[in-house]
């Protein structure tokens, strides 16, 4: 089989879904940001404790939608801002990675949670996405979501994973979750890009 990524159909970012239940996910959820295309191809990456209006304290899951059609706008980089608990200091920025030039589309809050941050400790947490069509440039071709305690000193457990991981992990968003292996703890979603 080829390693040559030009010569294999990628799957492309080109929509995504961050939906909340109450804190215990017994509740009907509801959409807190909805954006791009939706597709028949929905990869549901993980979760994170967040607020919204409906429940106060929530859960939230994260969610992708792939396409290989090049015509549809697609996910070329991000950037992760942090804040205090009740998002009401300047946000500052934790990372970014691809392209966010001033052309690509902005996706303001494409999902959002509570997270750890070295400005502000224990506060709000927020990943704005960017988005072009056909761009010349490659956009992610993979990305996985792991779990591990709430110190992130415990080994890693991949919960969820999409796409090709032959290329470098960056981050995507991370932030407080639920999972099996460590009931309470903290949860990253990174993304594979090209080599």
């Amino acid at each position: 089989m080829s390693t040559d990524l030009a010569k294999r159909p990628l799957l492309r970012i080109v929509g995504g879904l961050m939906e909340a239940s109450n804190s215990k996910s017994t509740a009907p959820f509801v959409t807190i940001s909805s954006w791009g295309v939706q597709t028949p191809l929905h990869h549901h990456i993980g979760g994170v404790y967040c607020y919204t209006k409906a429940y106060g304290s929530s859960y939230g899951r994260l969610s992708i939608y792939l396409s290989q059609d090049e015509s549809l706008d697609m996910v070329v980089g991000g950037k992760m801002w942090a804040n205090n608990d009740s998002s009401s200091n300047t946000p500052v920025e934790e990372f970014s990675w691809g392209y966010t030039g001033p052309d690509a589309s902005v996706i303001k809050s494409a999902f959002s949670g509570y997270g750890w941050s070295s400005t502000y400790k224990h506060g709000y947490v927020s990943c704005d996405l960017y988005m072009l069509t056909n761009p010349s440039g490659a956009g992610p071709i993979g990305g996985r979501y792991y779990s591990t305690n709430n110190t992130s000193t415990a080994t890693k457990v991949t919960e969820t994973f999409w796409g090709l991981s032959d290329g470098n992990e960056v981050g995507l968003f991370n932030g407080y979750n639920y999972s099996a292996a460590y009931k309470e703890g903290y949860g990253y979603a990174t993304i594979v890009l090209p080599k």
